[in-house]
């Protein structure tokens, strides 16, 4: 009581001027540490700053789109000078129809994803699981850069998701255990396949005489391994998964070339600054064009990988699972409400030389392949 007396005492007979000029001082004190710790320094100066979550269902960094991502983050961040903090969160989030769904609902921020399961949000983007559909990854890339992607993305933003870019995936083969190896579409019949969540898929491989088992991604190395299923239709790079550990053979077929966009979430990108969102463009623009040729080389890579994991790699009859394929056009017609797409994207084709698309070297930016 007594100290406590003795400073109250000592403070009221203080001069005025002194008292004024320690709490001035105090204030200022007070506001230093407030700005320089407390509050982030992008909102003292009048800036506000953004976490963007990056999705993807890759765990590993042994694939394009991992080392791809692994490119944007700090290229992001040093664009927009740390405006934007960018987190991978690498096959944490569910299968691509929750992160889908968590772009949709900006609980996502962004997410590079396959085309596979786009169509349970966006039915014409179905039109990417029609079997053999590109001639090459030209084709495809000039494709979604025209008029049939555009109308795509407006109708993925009709639905909340921005995409900002298309990025590939590799084909989609057949690897599993059990004999006989399904070289041609008739050696399928009765064996459970696992394909992606998209009626297209269920269609073809019921049309192969297989047992088309639809299933999300993280369940498919448990399910091969405890024989729910037979076999898988997906891509080489489900290497970095560990599919290999638990397959016998793989069939190299090219069925699908597959795509994947790079979404944001319309609610957090609305809310992005205009410059800030050119930087995020500037940035997934260069993490495309490392992607297009990063995927080329991975996949062959990858490719030699499986048979030296001890997998039997084996070359199927492309000619003879077209052909089987072909037969299924014109429903896949009537479930995308008409073929116009079809015919322009087979006219697409025709256009393009090998070498003509994507232009790289129109591109001024250092990646170390």
């Amino acid at each position: 009581m007594r100290v406590a007396g003795l400073r109250e005492n000592t403070i009221n007979h203080l001069p005025k001027e002194e008292m004024t000029m320690r709490g001035t001082k105090a204030l200022g004190f007070f506001w230093t540490v407030f700005i320089f710790f407390i509050f982030p320094v992008g909102l003292a100066l009048g800036q506000s700053t953004f976490t963007m979550k990056m999705a993807t269902v890759w765990s590993t960094d042994d694939t394009a789109t991992n080392k791809c991502l692994n490119y944007l983050k700090p290229r992001i961040e040093q664009l927009t000078k740390g405006r934007v903090k960018v987190e991978l969160r690498k096959g944490t989030l569910g299968g691509e129809r929750d992160m889908y769904e968590g772009v949709q609902l900006g609980t996502i921020e962004s997410a590079c994803l396959t085309t596979g399961t786009l169509g349970g949000f966006v039915p014409l983007a179905e039109i990417f699981m029609v079997p053999y559909l590109f001639k090459d990854w030209n084709h495809a890339y000039a494709s979604v850069s025209g008029p049939f992607g555009e109308h795509l993305n407006k109708l993925m933003l009709d639905r909340g998701m921005r995409n900002l870019s298309w990025w590939s995936c590799g084909g989609r083969e057949i690897y599993g255990k059990g004999e006989p190896i399904p070289t041609t579409p008739d050696l399928l019949k009765g064996k459970k396949i696992r394909v992606m969540e998209t009626p297209f898929l269920v269609e073809l491989y019921k049309h192969y005489g297989a047992l088309p088992t639809p299933m999300a991604f993280p369940e498919v190395y448990t399910a091969l391994q405890q024989g729910v299923i037979d076999g898988v239709q997906a891509g080489l790079s489900t290497y970095a998964s560990g599919h290999h550990e638990v397959s016998k053979w793989i069939v190299i077929i090219r069925e699908n070339a597959t795509l994947m966009t790079f979404v944001v979430s319309e609610k957090w990108w609305s809310k992005l600054p205009d410059e800030l969102k050119g930087e995020v463009r500037q940035a997934i623009q260069e993490g495309t064009v490392i992607n297009h040729v990063l995927d080329e080389r991975e996949e062959a890579l990858t490719e030699k990988k499986w048979g030296a994991a001890g997998v039997k790699v084996v070359y199927g009859n492309r000619e003879a699972f077209q052909a089987k394929a072909r037969e299924l056009y014109p429903k896949f017609a009537q479930r995308l409400g008409g073929d116009q797409w079809l015919k322009w994207i087979e006219e697409v084709g025709k256009a393009f030389p090998v070498e003509q698309y994507p232009p790289i070297k129109e591109y001024k930016m250092k990646y170390n392949f």
